[in-house]
């Protein structure tokens, strides 16, 4: 798997509610449900995505962060969502699961004083698990 092609070109979620029987391949990933039903969350350009691990307590954990600009403002409404990360080779990757821990979402909408600086609607999601990203094994 080349680093050069795992930008990521789009997100969609669900509510965790909506999301259940996750069937776990050890070292390969993770099936989804065939009835899963995700939105897609629209992204201007590519979103930005890192994973760090450590150990923290001897247990390995890994912190995943997602950045990405909004053509127009998400509300979260007090739900816990899961992400998918679609990449530009068509690898797919889980973001959190149904269940605690939930991912943590930010919104930020902002209008700067200077034209130059970038404005608009920025979400950013913290996952902290201990598996990390899961990649969707399809049939």
């Amino acid at each position: 798997m080349s680093p050069i092609l795992l930008n990521i070109k789009s997100i969609t979620y669900a509510e965790c509610s909506d999301i259940y029987n996750l069937l776990f391949i050890p070292g390969l990933g993770v099936k989804l449900p065939e009835n899963a039903s995700f939105q897609k969350l629209d992204i201007v350009n590519l979103a930005f995505a890192e994973t760090i691990s450590k150990y923290e307590n001897k247990t390995r954990l890994f912190t995943t962060t997602v950045k990405a600009k909004l053509p127009e403002q998400f509300d979260v409404n007090n739900r816990h969502l899961i992400f998918i990360l679609s990449t530009v080779n068509s690898e797919r990757f889980l973001l959190g699961l149904p269940y605690h821990p939930y991912p943590i979402i930010t919104t930020t909408f902002s209008m700067p004083e200077n034209m130059a600086e970038p404005s608009g609607c920025t979400i950013i999601i913290e996952y902290t698990d201990n598996r990390g990203l899961l990649r969707i094994l399809d049939d």
